[in-house]
């Protein structure tokens, strides 16, 4: 009783997923809270109707409590923006979010991406001899 509790009020193990346009309101909530400038409903809208853009949310029991976006092209993607409720912050969260969101992205055939003001992504291991 205890354990069910406990997830249905927000204890229970964060799960990363696939975001729906139903989410839209709450990415932009948390988007706004957590930038300058942020995104509305709509512009959520959009981009979860777009093919190429991938975005996931961080669901804790029946909370979203972050999210991560990326856009895609041939076989390249941008992080967009990513995003965790300022009270969940400091507990990894975004870590375990971040590599899901760029696992789903290498399983769509993505090779590296570009980050702004850092060389080009490697695509061997770095303890490869080649």
């Amino acid at each position: 009783m205890i354990g069910f509790l406990s997830r249905w009020w927000g204890g229970a193990t964060p799960a990363v997923e696939p975001a729906s346009l139903r989410d839209a309101a709450r990415l932009a909530q948390l988007h706004g809270a957590s930038f300058h400038r942020g995104w509305g409903e709509g512009e959520f809208e959009a981009m979860l109707t777009e093919r190429n853009t991938l975005v996931h949310r961080l669901r804790q029991g029946r909370k979203v409590i972050g999210f991560a976006v990326s856009r895609m092209a041939a076989d390249e993607a941008e992080i967009l923006s990513i995003a965790i409720d300022s009270n969940q912050r400091g507990r990894g969260l975004s870590r375990d979010l971040l590599l899901t969101h760029l696992g789903h992205l290498a399983g769509r055939g993505i090779r590296c991406g570009p980050v702004k003001g850092e060389p080009p992504c490697r695509t061997k291991s770095p303890n490869s001899t080649n």
